[in-house]
């Protein structure tokens, strides 16, 4: 019996990641502790989801690219839309083919995250002691009585077409509220958005020029008639 539900891990995640949780499960068992099924899935987003805690593994190196590229924020904000709890896990050096970056950009990056979306960002050095910290953190939410291991998503998941919608353009890297805002603009509909030109969008509530145009390249064809 375990007592920590079903950890789900992603199907596009490293086999070597999933083997670390296998043999820490295994371990677990033997020791008669608490201890958590495991399952591959493809996630909504992030590597690894146990009940409403979603976790998001970066390689070090990748870590720095995935702010250049914005990635790093269009996760965030998936995550923040259907997981009451985030946590990004950095394994290995951060720094590593990092560039010229400068690191009070990346600081500031983490900063606005960890505000914006109540994220925490941790760092371990092996894929091992990634599989060892998903589950410690998983064990203190359980004794703090913030998880529920029966809750695969929080509310958010199933939630109405419209809401949907709103969740998909937010992804485009508008925000929620933004996102929002043009759902209800366009009844949650693909081929009004498509016909409304940037001029439109950029009266609407918190909307400027600047973000229309990234909606507009985000479906690509709305025609501007500023």
């Amino acid at each position: 019996m375990t007592d920590y539900g079903t950890f789900r891990i992603d199907t596009r995640e490293n086999e070597e990641v999933v083997n670390m949780f296998l043999a820490l499960q295994m371990e677990l068992e033997n020791r008669n502790l608490p201890s958590f099924k495991l399952e591959r899935e493809q996630l909504i987003t992030g590597d690894v989801i146990a009940g409403n805690i979603c976790f998001e593994r970066k390689e070090g190196g990748d870590f720095i690219s995935s702010i250049c590229d914005k990635r790093l924020k269009e996760q965030a904000e998936k995550m923040s839309l259907n997981f009451d709890h985030k946590y990004f896990i950095i394994v290995g050096d951060m720094w590593e083919g990092s560039g010229n970056i400068n690191p009070r950009a990346v600081m500031g990056a983490q900063a606005s995250l960890a505000v914006k979306h109540n994220a925490t960002f941790l760092q371990c050095q092996t894929k091992d002691q990634f599989a060892y910290l998903v589950y410690n953190i998983v064990k203190r939410h359980a004794e703090g009585q913030t998880f529920d291991p029966t809750t695969k998503v929080i509310h958010n998941y199933n939630i109405d077409p419209a809401q949907r919608f709103a969740n998909m353009l937010a992804c485009t890297g508008i925000g929620p509220q933004r996102a929002a805002v043009l759902a209800v603009a366009c009844d949650a509909d693909m081929a009004t958005l498509y016909n409304m030109t940037i001029g439109e969008i950029a009266d609407l509530p918190n909307f400027g020029k600047k973000s229309a145009e990234k909606v507009a390249n985000a479906i690509r064809g709305l025609d501007s008639d500023e």
